[in-house]
Formats: structure tokens, sequence, C-alpha cells
């Protein structure tokens, strides 16, 4: 008798790309007065890809939508915001950060400005690896307001803020 031909191997499926996951960086102090460098700010915080739908734009001066944004930056020249006018309820728009590594308790502080007269107003959250921490929702009045958010609970954890 004939032996029967080996059959061929099956074809493999091609290697997948191989995704690269943030590096860890260390806290900073970030005021946005820089651009952007490699798709970050401050080499710390990058627009998230996918899952919103716009980004945050540095700004200098007052925004576009009159009587809805600040004249200028609370500190220095310039700042992150969003533009809400022509969005959609439940729209967002995500600012990650890097995995932080960070050995002392500490609290993320920052200034935010949030005014206007649509109804109703979004709000602005943070997430600390994806559990939420600090939000507000409604007008904050004309002004730049203060938030601060302890994350030293996370030390060790190397969090990521969004």
């Amino acid at each position: 008798p004939t032996p029967a031909p080996t059959p061929a191997p099956p074809t493999p499926l091609p290697t997948p790309m191989p995704t690269t996951p943030l590096l860890p960086a260390p806290v900073a102090d970030c005021s946005f007065e820089a651009n952007k460098q490699n798709g970050e700010y401050c080499g710390l915080w990058l627009d998230n890809i996918g899952g919103d739908q716009f980004d945050w734009t540095r700004k200098f001066g007052s925004t576009s939508s009159h009587n809805t944004g600040p004249d200028g930056a609370a500190e220095g020249n310039y700042y992150l915001y969003t533009e809400a006018s022509g969005g959609k309820i439940g729209d967002t728009a995500i600012l990650l950060s890097r995995p932080l590594n960070f050995t002392s308790d500490l609290t993320m502080s920052f200034k935010y400005f949030m005014h206007g007269f649509f109804s109703p107003m979004g709000s602005l959250v943070v997430k600390v690896s994806g559990s939420q921490v600090w939000s507000v929702s409604v007008d904050q009045g004309n002004i730049w307001n203060d938030g601060a958010v302890p994350i030293g609970s996370f030390q060790g954890t190397q969090p990521i803020i969004e």
C-alpha cells in the first residue's frame, strides 16, 4: 500500500502588532504653557484615543462661546478647555494621565472654570483607575474654581487619572 500524503501544516495566523502600554510617569506640575510634545501635555496628560467624542483644546485668551468660558488662564497664559456648544448630551472629552509613580500621600490640585447657560449642563468628572472620585455638574459661576482630589490611597498602584 502507498502511504497517505502528509497534510500541510495549517497556515499560522499573522503575529499581532504589540500594544505598547503607557510607561509610568513621575508626578509633575502642569500649567499647559507648553505645546503638546509627542502627543502629551507636560509629559503626563494625553487625549484619550477613542472612547470619547471630542478632545481638549489648549487655548490662549477667551473661548469662542460668548459668556461661557474664561477670558484667560487662571495662571500663566494657556489653559485646556472643551467646547460644549454643538455637542450632544452624553458626549465626553477624556484627558488621561500616564500611570503615576509616587511614593507619598498626594492630592491632585487643579483649577476649573464651569460657566454657561446650558440646561442641562454637562459634568466635570475625575476618575482614578476607573473609579469616580470627584465631580461637579452645575454652573460654578463666572470664575476659576479650585478642585482637589486626594490620591494617596492609590499609592503604589500606578493609578491613571481621567
